[in-house]
């Protein structure tokens, strides 16, 4: 029987004896370093000035044309004749890159202010719901209660302004089988929404008539209308009153500058705008149903990609509506860069 391996040696004098190539420091290097030396020994190849090596043609640039388009992937394979999975393997970065975009911008928007950043007086914005899908939990017994558990997603958003779209996600109650929606949003998600976002900043707030966005908020003015309609009284006679969605009301606000010291603010209640979003959302996102309810139930049919993603790419679309898609497109990937790799 032959004697047994040696233990290895260790130490940094043994590292010292090595070659000046054992000992390049790619701990300590940047991203971009590391590339521009992998670049310089040949150990990658130089692109710049080169054909696409998997399609030579530009189809992918095609492709992600097709998907800055809001085009659908199926019909992009159809149009450009190539492989299915080119097309989700685009579609998916795009959504990702938006995403990376959104949670990384979301947090800088503030209400009360237009688009240049200067300070409104009294601004209005729009506050809804938005229920998008439904399935049944893994444990959710043929005989269970309340077995379905909804996707639901909460909006804010500023009359004026698309770029002001803030979108968070709700934890609705578990639902009967046959149950229309969720219900209403609940105070425990509205609340804390209502303090990040509108606390002390002079808006005035349009809702349904959700019992949660009731809750008194300060600097902020509550008009509400009623989706559905209602029954009440009139000459001694039960009738049913028409729901109406939009209303002009007023607002008597202190001001310094008039003698009486009020300022009276005249506003059209309703939430149209926000409603237009959650219609756009849904084309956006795709309705369907699902055996587990989260961030898988809303991912791409040909794909696997959080469904999260997918509602951070449509609210990046919302805030560029008006705009070059493609331009501003370029304009993400360039601040995603620079983020990543400092140039």
């Amino acid at each position: 029987m032959g004697k047994p391996w040696p233990v290895a040696k260790r130490g940094k004098a043994r590292m010292a004896s090595r070659p000046v190539a054992m000992k390049r420091d790619f701990a300590n290097a940047t991203t971009k370093q590391v590339i521009d030396k992998l670049k310089k020994d040949k150990l990658l190849p130089e692109w710049r000035g080169a054909t696409c090596p998997y399609c030579g043609v530009g189809t992918l640039a095609a492709v992600l044309f097709c998907a800055v388009a809001q085009c659908s992937q199926a019909s992009a394979r159809l149009l450009l004749k190539n492989n299915h999975k080119m097309a989700e393997s685009i579609y998916s970065a795009l959504y990702a890159a938006r995403a990376k975009h959104v949670n990384c911008h979301e947090k800088n928007i503030v209400f009360g202010k237009d688009q240049d950043g200067n300070a409104l007086e009294w601004a209005d914005v729009e506050a809804d719901e938005v229920d998008m899908a439904k399935g049944e939990g893994p444990n959710a017994g043929p005989r269970a209660q309340r077995p379905i558990t909804w996707e639901q997603w909460g909006g804010i958003v500023q009359r004026g302004n698309p770029r002001s779209l803030v979108l968070f996600r709700l934890k609705p109650e578990k639902a009967k089988r046959r149950a229309p929606g969720p219900g209403p949003i609940r105070k425990r998600d509205w609340a804390p929404a209502a303090s990040k976002w509108l606390k002390n900043r002079r808006v005035i707030l349009h809702t349904d008539g959700a019992r949660s966005h009731k809750m008194k908020v300060d600097d902020v003015l509550h008009d509400w209308v009623v989706h559905k309609k209602k029954r009440v009284q009139v000459g001694g006679k039960r009738v049913w009153l028409k729901p109406a969605f939009t209303k002009v009301r007023y607002h008597d606000v202190p001001d310094e500058n008039k003698p009486s010291g009020t300022k009276r603010l005249w506003a059209k209640r309703g939430t149209q705008l926000i409603d237009r979003a959650w219609g756009d959302l849904r084309k956006a996102v795709g309705k369907g149903n699902a055996k587990t309810v989260g961030s898988v139930l809303l991912r791409n049919k040909a794909g696997n990609l959080n469904g999260a993603c997918r509602v951070r790419s449509f609210q990046w679309a919302y805030w560029n509506r008006g705009s070059d898609l493609w331009l501003a497109t370029g304009q993400m990937l360039r601040d995603a860069w620079a983020k990543d790799y400092g140039q």
